[in-house]
C-alpha cells in the first residue's frame, strides 16, 4: 500500500525574477508573491480540472482571501520554486498552501481560500463534484 499524499493536488513550478520585480532596494516586491500564487493556481487547475470544463460549467474559482508570509527575501538572480497543493475542501470552499523555497530553504508560504461562482450570477456554488472525488481519492478517504 502506497502512503497517502500530504499534499493532495500538489504541482512545482520554477519562478523567474525579472528586474521589473524587485525594488529600489533590489529584493522581490510583495505583490511578486500574489502574481506567482497566480500561476501556480492556474497551473494546479489545468493540470487537476482545467478552466475551460468549468467553463463549460458555468463556474469560476474566485479568490476570496491570500495570506502571504514572507520568511526570507528573494533577490534578482535567485531561482526560486513555488509549490501548491490542497490542504482542505469543504462544500463551498477550498483552501491552498504554498511554499516559496530558494535552495531547498522555505523564504515565504502563503495561504489562499477560493470558492466556485456561477457566471451569471456570480453566487457561491458547491465545489464541482469530480474535483471533490478526486480530492477525497488523492487524500485517501473513504467518504463519497
Amino acid at each position: 500500500m502506497s502512503p497517502t499524499p500530504a499534499r493532495p493536488f500538489e504541482i512545482e513550478l520554477p519562478l523567474e525574477i525579472g528586474t521589473y520585480d524587485v525594488d529600489f532596494a533590489g529584493v522581490v516586491s510583495n505583490i511578486v508573491y500574489v502574481r506567482w500564487l497566480e500561476d501556480l493556481r492556474n497551473a494546479l487547475l489545468k493540470k487537476f480540472f482545467p478552466l475551460e470544463r468549468l467553463l463549460e460549467r458555468g463556474s469560476l474559482p474566485v479568490v476570496a482571501q491570500t495570506r502571504v508570509n514572507y520568511k526570507e527575501p528573494l533577490r534578482l538572480f535567485d531561482q526560486p520554486i513555488g509549490r501548491m497543493w490542497a490542504q482542505d475542501m469543504g462544500d463551498r470552499y477550498f483552501m491552498l498552501e504554498a511554499e516559496f523555497t530558494l535552495g531547498g530553504k522555505v523564504v515565504a508560504t502563503a495561504e489562499q481560500v477560493a470558492v466556485f461562482v456561477n457566471r451569471s450570477d456570480w453566487q457561491p456554488t458547491p465545489i464541482p463534484e469530480e474535483l471533490a472525488q478526486l480530492y477525497r481519492e488523492l487524500r485517501g478517504s473513504k467518504e463519497s
